[in-house]
């Protein structure tokens, strides 16, 4: 599933959807944005984050709505994990987090 909705060059949109929508349908793209981090392999996570998949779950921490947090907090620990097993002594994908603003590293 992953491969065709990646295929299908959605996440732009969803990425959109997220920063600019109104909050229910901001809701269904994190929904949709996480459930392509899970089980996704090393090539789609970086497809995902390279469309700004990132930045998108980091604004879903600022929501009211509890599940919508725990949906963008598992989306981005599905993404450092992928980090984590990448073969450079540094996690890229947690240095595009602190970008964000989204952690802040001390």
């Amino acid at each position: 599933m992953n491969k065709l909705v990646i295929e299908l060059n959605i996440f732009k949109d969803l990425v959109n959807i997220v920063l600019n929508d109104i909050e229910e349908v901001k809701k269904e793209a994190l929904w949709a944005i996480s459930n392509a981090t899970s089980g996704g392999n090393a090539n789609q996570i970086s497809i995902l984050v390279k469309e700004n998949c990132i930045k998108a779950l980091c604004q879903g921490l600022d929501n009211k709505d509890a599940n919508i947090i725990c949906v963008s907090l598992e989306g981005l620990e599905n993404i450092l994990h992928c980090g984590e097993l990448s073969k450079t002594n540094n996690n890229e994908y947690a240095t595009i987090l602190e970008e964000n603003d989204c952690i802040f590293i001390y």
